[in-house]
């Protein structure tokens, strides 16, 4: 159970991260393009994504993956509880 602080700053977080995503026309893996022809940029503010058991940039525990609802998610266990 989440805080009422807990829960606005989770909710300031989600809008931060998806505005950022649609300022950097979303994130290229592969060979996405958009209706211009250009590239997403967003995969460049990545910090954890495809680093399983390298270090956190940010405090330096191993990165761990699940898998959520069919999909693999890369998160610290330290910085993201």
């Amino acid at each position: 159970t989440l805080t009422a602080e807990e829960i606005e700053r989770l909710y300031g977080a989600i809008r931060q991260v998806l505005r950022q995503g649609i300022e950097n026309r979303g994130t290229t893996l592969v060979a996405y393009r958009d209706a211009e022809g250009r590239e997403g940029r967003n995969q460049e503010y990545l910090r954890v994504f495809r680093r399983r058991g390298r270090p956190c940039p940010r405090c330096g525990t191993p990165i761990e993956r699940i898998v959520v609802g069919g999909r693999g998610t890369y998160f610290c266990p330290q910085c993201q509880r």
